[in-house]
């Protein structure tokens, strides 16, 4: 396949929906880094964020038939690392809010 035909994001993401695995890893290669430190920005963990670019490429590729044809795969990408950043704070959030904190009795 030839490199200039995958230069653009709808060339990719038609090659990926016909199952190109080479497609899919230029838009890994594309995309990863910039998602990686878009969620460490928000959640300031290495690991978190690097579960997040994980689970991005994940969904892209299960959902690769469901993405329309007209969508930005960037703003499709960058969406579902905000949306997973944003749960894992309001998963925090809920589990510091209930931490038990034992009390001494005197």
């Amino acid at each position: 396949m030839e490199e200039s035909v995958l230069n653009s994001d709808e060339k990719l993401m038609q090659e990926i929906k016909a199952n190109n695995m080479f497609a899919f890893d230029m838009l890994y290669y594309k995309y990863s880094k910039r998602l990686y430190k878009f969620a460490y920005s928000i959640l300031k963990s290495r690991e978190e964020s690097e579960n997040i670019v994980q689970d991005v490429f994940l969904s892209l590729w299960k959902n690769r038939n469901k993405v329309e044809k007209d969508s930005s795969i960037q703003y499709y990408v960058f969406t579902i690392a905000y949306n997973s950043a944003i749960s894992i704070i309001r998963k925090k959030a809920r589990e510091s809010q209930f931490i038990f904190i034992p009390v001494q009795v005197p």
